[in-house]
């Protein structure tokens, strides 16, 4: 492993063959693209004001020491450019470059970083006769800077101020933001300069940087540093370049990297070993700054340096991620230094991530103490943990159970939950007590997401109302909690379940009937009572309900009970036509509360018992073509009284529709059904409705008509004439029911209807329905 060499300058004898500027001499194997990068990557121009007025002593002249890498392969490029004076020829301002080119640098160089070969005795500055050079084994002589030195140069210049922010824009450099100027003094100056930037940088990074002590034209060089004498900086120098002013203390306004500034603090004699643990702590996929920040922050702090809240929130976010890499002992050792700060050091998140990394180490201590400090921090409140040791457990538990009885129900649901996901949920003991002091009234919403799936918080506050007032409970299930609690947690509470039954009577969702036999079954004595039964059927009872409730009756039943059922009764006597009616008077009669009820009421109840069970009969039997109960029925009309008969006229045309065949269903009927049965065919076929089967019976009955009695077949024939305003397809289709004589009578009285004898057929059936 050694470097090739190479000189260039201005000499009579070289690779060229002729004089003037040209390789004076090569180590043998330096490619041409290689060789042309050094020819243009070493040009040299002394400063304008030398060229002016020259000094006498060439020393004067800045050296132009630097550092790059090969553009056409992966060669360093180290080379030391310094003024020559006069050629061979008597030709001023020469200049003699002497380049080391090599491939694998980290061998050559071996422990020197680049700039420690600024002074280096083996730098040549005259050219020699031969045109082959050998090659120099590595590493090289140092030469005149090491880390004391640069410390000195720095205290000196007082440093310090300015190399965090010179330190951050090289970084920006060798990321590809603008390059940095820097003016100095002379070339010497800006070589301590780039010594402490390397020194600070560290071997990874401190390799990578580029640089020149010295150039006349930085714009037309490719360096991460330049230096330039500070009396050459050009005009509007800031708009291409980070521009530092050494010999001012002049710096850009850019934000300094918090690595630099750590590593600054560190200072360039103790950054070697700072490095070196660093390493310890790299993915080797580390390039800047950024990626540097953690690893030498954790060891920094390991070493004893100073870190601040920012460089340890950075070792805090990058552990958990590179503890997946680390050796078991190095992430606990970073993890202690981390637990070693004040508590307020870290936020949330980087506490969690923590806390993973120690379960991950199976360290039940240092689990335990950042569970309890979380715990500490987001008590009731945001993303809990899960917590894992019982100790912390515990403490949180008493301190929710504490808590609870004191806070508004939101913020208790919000508690709760927030103990649940940690795995810290209160024990049921601690639940019932803080259901006891649970306000009833609190927002349903609140309620019902403290209520569901915690059993003994709601048995808590039943225990509560149920050693209340019974107001007090009232005012409870009636309120956000009526829709809560199900009969089914009343089970031990018969005062409450009662008042439940009776709040989901009075809100719909029970039937009073429902209600009555629950609170039945929940009491002992008295069963129930006229307050009960009114508070259950505030607007009245229907009879249904009333025969339903006739069973629960005891004889002789109490004043109070007889009094609402005998209102009750005499309200539903009002409308004697109804179904319910006819039901709840049919087991009145055989009851022993019948003597009782007053004598009006009586007798509407006889009346109506009497004919209950004609139309019970008639309604089963007619459907399937039984006729025959009609004429007790007409019967029970002729000696029925009002009650009786309005509700008969209702009852009897709605089976005598259903009738067949209908023409022996009116024999005998009386005049007034009959008129009220004739009202209801003419409905019902309407062109609108067309009721064919209903017109069918009717017209059968006129067809085959058997019965006496001119108002029968009158009132039909009337009741049939809307079928004449039908559509030809309604009739086709009633045709079609009819047996074949009929239907034959029917096309007749169509095809009559059509012609001039309409009439005829079933005599004047165009009487109006008002003429009858």
């Amino acid at each position: 492993m050694t470097f090739r060499q190479l000189y260039y300058t201005s000499c009579e004898n070289g690779l060229a063959g002729y004089g003037g500027y040209q390789f004076n001499a090569v180590t043998p194997g330096v490619s041409t693209p290689i060789m042309r990068e050094v020819e243009d990557g070493t040009v040299y121009e002394p400063p304008r004001e030398f060229l002016a007025t020259p000094p006498e002593d060439p020393g004067v002249y800045p050296v132009a020491f630097s550092h790059a890498f090969s553009e056409a392969s992966e060669a360093t490029i180290t080379a030391q450019v310094v003024f020559a004076g006069d050629d061979y020829s008597g030709r001023p301002g020469n200049y003699f470059a002497h380049a080391l080119v090599t491939e694998t640098p980290e061998a050559d160089f071996g422990a020197l970083l680049p700039v420690e070969l600024w002074g280096a005795p083996f730098w040549r500055r005259v050219p020699v006769r031969a045109t082959e050079l050998p090659a120099l084994s590595g590493p090289p002589a140092r030469g005149a800077v090491d880390r004391p030195d640069t410390q000195a140069f720095l205290d000196a210049r007082g440093g310090a101020a300015m190399l965090p922010v010179l330190l951050s824009a090289v970084d920006r450099a060798m990321a590809g933001d603008k390059p940095v100027l820097l003016a100095g003094r002379d070339a010497a100056e800006n070589a301590w300069w780039i010594a402490a930037l390397s020194y600070l940088l560290g071997d990874r990074l401190g390799r990578r940087m580029t640089f020149t002590t010295y150039s006349h034209r930085p714009g037309y060089t490719r360096h991460h540093v330049i230096g330039l004498l500070a009396e050459a900086l050009p005009r509007d120098a800031e708009l291409a370049f980070h521009l530092f002013d050494a010999a001012s203390g002049g710096t850009p306004g850019i934000a300094v990297h918090p690595l630099a500034a750590l590593l600054v603090r560190s200072g360039v004699m103790a950054t070697a070993g700072l490095w070196q643990q660093a390493g310890a702590f790299a993915s080797g996929g580390e390039a800047d700054l950024d990626g540097w920040y953690a690893p030498v922050a954790a060891a920094a702090a390991l070493l004893g340096t100073a870190l601040t809240a920012e460089d340890v929130a950075a070792v805090a976010s990058w552990l958990p991620a590179a503890a997946g890499r680390l050796p078991a002992q190095h992430t606990g050792v970073v993890l202690d230094m981390l637990l070693g700060r004040p508590p307020d050091t870290l936020d949330d998140a980087r506490v969690r991530g923590l806390l993973d990394v120690a379960s991950r180490l199976g360290s039940g201590g240092r689990v335990e103490r950042l569970e309890e400090l979380l715990t500490d921090r987001t008590f009731g409140r945001g993303d809990p943990i899960r917590i894992t040791t019982p100790r912390v457990r515990e403490k949180v538990r008493a301190r929710v159970a504490e808590a609870l009885p004191r806070i508004a129900p939101e913020a208790a649901l919000t508690l709760l939950t927030w103990a649940e996901a940690a795995g810290a949920d209160p024990f049921e003991a601690d639940l019932e007590r803080y259901g006891r002091t649970l306000d009833a009234s609190a927002p349903e919403a609140a309620l019902a997401a403290l209520l569901g799936g915690r059993p003994a918080v709601l048995h808590g506050l039943l225990d509560r109302l149920a050693r209340a007032t019974p107001e007090e409970a009232r005012r409870a299930l009636g309120g956000p909690l009526a829709g809560l609690v199900g009969r089914g947690d009343l089970t031990a509470h018969p005062v409450l379940a009662e008042q439940w039954w009776l709040i989901a009577a009075d809100g719909g969702r029970a039937a009073p009937l429902e209600a009555f036999d629950r609170i039945r079954d929940l009491r002992r004595t008295p069963l129930f009572d006229g307050a009960l039964l009114t508070r259950l059927w505030p607007r009245g009872c229907p009879p249904e309900d009333l025969t339903e409730l006739l069973d629960a009756v005891a004889d002789p039943p109490p004043p109070d009970v007889l009094d609402w059922f005998a209102h009750e009764i005499a309200d539903a006597s009002r409308d004697k036509r109804t179904e319910g009616w006819l039901r709840l008077a049919e087991a009145i009669a055989e009851h022993p509360l019948l003597p009782r009820l007053p004598v009006d009421v009586r007798n509407g109840v006889r009346g109506a018992s009497r004919v209950a069970p004609l139309l019970g009969r008639a309604r089963k039997r007619v459907p399937k073509g039984d006729v025959g109960v009609f004429a007790e029925l007409y019967q029970a009309y002729e000696y029925g009284g009002d009650d009786v008969r309005r509700l008969l006229r209702r009852e009897l045309s709605s089976l005598l529709a259903q009738a067949d065949p209908l023409g022996a269903a009116l024999r005998g009927c009386p005049e007034e059904v009959l008129t009220a049965f004739g009202d209801d065919v003419w409905r019902r076929l309407s062109p609108l409705r067309a009721d064919r089967t209903l017109a069918a019976r009717v017209f059968a009955a006129l067809a085959h008509f058997d019965v006496t009695g001119r108002p029968v077949e009158q009132t039909l024939a009337i009741a049939f004439g809307p079928v004449r305003e039908w559509k030809r397809r309604e009739l086709n289709a009633l045709a079609r029911q009819l047996d074949p004589e009929t239907a034959d009578r029917f096309q007749a009285w169509r095809d009559e209807y059509r012609g001039s004898g309409r009439r005829r057929l079933f005599g004047d059936a165009r009487s109006s329905r008002g003429e009858r």
